[in-house]
């Protein structure tokens, strides 16, 4: 059994997916799903459902921004090796549950930066934001 299964009962008792949730056992035997198999195998498609919205809204993206990495054409030449090797900023993605912020540190063997065809390492954050309650923006 699906939900499609008992589609023409739901939109008989003009239930859509904004009022589904809601549904209880008594509402199910109100209109029609008198079994208590057919009732828990309802239920049992409603909770799946209701997971699959919580995980799309927790990791809905609200932000994602890269790093200025350059505020000349020199900087840039340098950094990407005479523009022949590809920029490779940090990243910073916001979401309703976490911040992820993925640093790339540039390490130069010799301690001189002259070429930017030296290796990068990569450092990755995930900041629960889920215990922040109220916050303050300073412009």
């Amino acid at each position: 059994m699906g939900l499609g299964d008992r589609s023409e009962l739901l939109s008989k008792h003009k239930i859509n997916g904004k009022v589904v949730h809601l549904l209880n056992d008594e509402d199910l035997k109100d209109i029609g799903i008198s079994a208590p198999g057919d009732r828990l195998k309802f239920k049992k498609i409603l909770n799946q459902i209701r997971r699959k919205q919580r995980a799309e809204r927790r990791n809905r993206i609200i932000l994602q921004e890269e790093e200025t990495l350059y505020y000349n054409k020199f900087d840039r030449c340098l950094d990407t090796c005479c523009f022949l090797r590809p920029e490779n900023p940090s990243t910073y993605t916001l979401t309703t549950h976490h911040i992820e912020i993925k640093k790339v540190d540039k390490v130069d063997p010799c301690g001189i930066k002259i070429c930017g065809c030296c290796r990068s390492s990569y450092t990755q954050n995930n900041i629960d934001l889920t215990q922040i309650i109220d916050i303050d923006i300073i412009k």
